[in-house]
């Protein structure tokens, strides 16, 4: 049933039907109240429908529903609607890959690296042949992450991005090369 309700948000996104996307997006957040896709979707409607502050709402209900699954205990896992959610959004076929890529350019706007990589993460998997575009806007994420550092300001990566943009970028001028990586 889930794969049905991504599959109908994404084609009324694609299509710029954008309220009939933002009614699936409640109706998936309200089947399961605790799913960051659902979350991160709807803030992406809302944000293109100029809701800017209702979008950064929801946003941080994807960072809190994130979280939540990060502390669920792993025999829990397997049980977990909201992880079932965000394996379905982001496997190889989704439909969502759109979705995912635009978000990942809005949350690069707005200055939220680690979840500009979760959504460019998720675009890759569910469309591999996004994977050049992908690495053009990590490559951007990277650059943006280096000059608010030089510019003094407190980095927004997250200690656990950190590894992730060093196995995949390269290295700032000066730097040693990083270790290959993950991906």
């Amino acid at each position: 049933m889930i794969d049905a309700l991504f599959d109908l948000f994404a084609s009324f996104y694609e299509r710029g039907d954008l309220a009939s996307a933002e009614q699936i997006a409640l109706k998936i957040r309200h089947a399961v109240p605790d799913d960051t896709v659902a979350w991160h979707l709807l803030g992406l409607v809302l944000y293109r429908t100029g809701r800017r502050d209702d979008a950064l709402r929801a946003f941080d209900a994807a960072d809190g529903a994130k979280h939540g699954l990060r502390l669920t205990q792993p025999d829990e896992r397997g049980l977990s609607a909201s992880l079932e959610c965000l394996r379905v959004a982001c496997r190889d076929g989704s439909r969502l890959g759109s979705a995912w890529y635009d978000l990942a350019l809005l949350h690069l706007r707005l200055r939220r690296y680690p979840q500009a990589i979760f959504a460019l993460r998720a675009a890759a998997a569910a469309q591999p042949e996004r994977l050049a575009a992908v690495c053009r806007a990590l490559e951007r994420v990277a650059q943006l992450c280096r000059s608010d550092s030089g510019a003094g300001r407190r980095s927004v990566v997250s200690p656990s991005a950190a590894p992730l943009l060093a196995a995949v970028l390269p290295p700032a001028e000066g730097s040693p090369s990083p270790a290959a990586g993950p991906w």
